[in-house]
C-alpha cells in the first residue's frame, strides 16, 4: 500500500485502529446507500442506468484526484497490475450491484440489507475452499446463518415468504465477498487510487453498456427530483470515499476482519429503512419542491 504508511506507531496500532474506524463509517455510508438505490430505483430509474450514473461519477472524482496528485510519485501512471486487478474486481463487483439492484425490485430494503451481509460467512467459507484446507469455524458460521435464515422466512409456513428477489440478493452477497478476497489479494502492493479509479470506470462502462442495450425506452420517464440526488450520494460517498478507504484498510486488516466490520451495514440498512418513511429523503426536499412519490 502506498498511502498512509506513517501514520501509526512503533506496533502498527494505530494505523490498524484507524482502519477499522474508516471501515465502520463505509458500513454507515453503504447502510443508507440500500435506501438510496430504492429510491433511485422508486424513481423510475433502471437498474443499469442508476449503476452507470453511480460509478461513471466515482470514476470521474477519483481521475480527477489522480490529476490533482499527478505530480506526486506512484501517481504518474497506472501499472499492468492495477489495470488488470481494477478490471477484475469491477466485473464481480459490477455483478453484485446487479443482483442487489435486481432484488430490490422483488424485496423490502430491510430484507435486503440483511441478505447482503451473508457475505460476512461466505468470506471464510470461500476462503477454506480456496486453500482446500477444513476449518469447523466457517462452517458453524454458515450453519448457524442458515439456522438463521430458517426462522426470518419461516420456512415451516404454509405460506413461503422467500421469494426470486431474496435469493438473487444472496448472489450479491457471494459476488461481495469475492470482490473482499480479491482485494485482500491485492490490497498491498497496489495504489489505492488508480486501483479504484480504474475499478469505478470498468463498472460505469459495465453499466452504460447496460443502459443502452436495454433501458433506452426508460430515459424519458426517469423522475429527477428523486434519482439525481440518490446518484450523486452513491457515486460520491458510496462508490469514491468508501472503495478507497477499503482498499486503504484491508492493506492493515484481514479479510475475516473486514467482511465482520463491512457486514454492520446490514444492521445500518435495516435500521435506516425503519426510518426512512418517518424522517424521508430529508436531503431531498432542501433541493427539490416536487415530492417524492413515497410522500405523495
Amino acid at each position: 500500500m502506498k498511502i498512509g504508511n506513517n501514520v501509526t506507531d512503533k506496533t502498527g496500532r494505530g494505523l490498524k485502529f484507524l482502519c477499522i474506524g474508516l471501515l465502520l463509517s463505509v458500513t454507515l455510508i453503504w447502510g443508507y446507500g440500500i435506501i438510496a438505490t430504492d429510491e433511485a430505483l422508486t424513481g423510475s430509474m433502471g437498474v443499469f442506468t442508476m449503476l452507470a450514473g453511480r460509478f461513471l461519477l466515482a470514476a470521474v472524482i477519483l481521475f480527477v484526484l489522480r490529476l490533482c496528485l499527478f505530480r506526486t510519485k506512484g501517481y504518474t501512471k497506472i501499472a499492468k497490475r492495477e489495470l488488470w486487478a481494477g478490471i477484475a474486481v469491477g466485473t464481480v463487483n459490477f455483478c453484485g450491484f446487479v443482483f442487489q439492484s435486481v432484488g430490490l425490485l422483488y424485496t423490502d430494503t430491510a430484507k435486503s440489507g440483511m441478505l447482503t451481509g451473508a457475505y460476512v460467512v461466505f468470506v471464510p467459507v470461500i476462503y477454506c475452499v480456496l486453500r482446500k484446507k477444513f476449518q469447523w469455524r466457517p462452517l458453524f458460521n454458515a450453519l448457524l446463518f442458515l439456522v438463521g435464515m430458517f426462522f426470518l422466512f419461516d420456512f415451516r409456513g404454509t405460506t413461503l415468504n422467500f421469494n426470486r428477489g431474496d435469493a438473487v440478493t444472496l448472489l450479491c452477497a457471494w459476488c461481495f465477498a469475492v470482490q473482499i478476497i480479491l482485494v485482500d489479494r491485492f490490497a498491498d502492493d497496489i495504489n489505492v487510487f488508480n486501483f479504484n479509479a480504474v475499478q469505478m470506470l470498468t463498472m460505469g462502462l459495465l453499466g452504460l453498456t447496460g443502459a443502452l442495450l436495454v433501458e433506452r425506452q426508460n430515459f424519458a420517464f426517469i423522475n429527477w427530483s428523486v434519482c439525481l440526488p440518490a446518484v450523486i450520494y452513491l457515486g460520491a460517498l458510496s462508490s469514491a470515499y468508501a472503495y478507497i478507504v477499503q482498499t486503504f484498510a484491508q492493506s492493515r486488516v484481514s479479510p475475516s476482519l473486514t467482511a465482520i466490520l463491512l457486514s454492520l451495514e446490514s444492521l445500518a440498512g435495516v435500521l435506516f429503512s425503519l426510518t426512512a418513511g418517518k424522517v424521508g429523503w430529508t436531503w431531498t426536499c432542501l433541493l427539490y419542491t416536487s415530492p417524492s412519490p413515497r410522500d405523495s
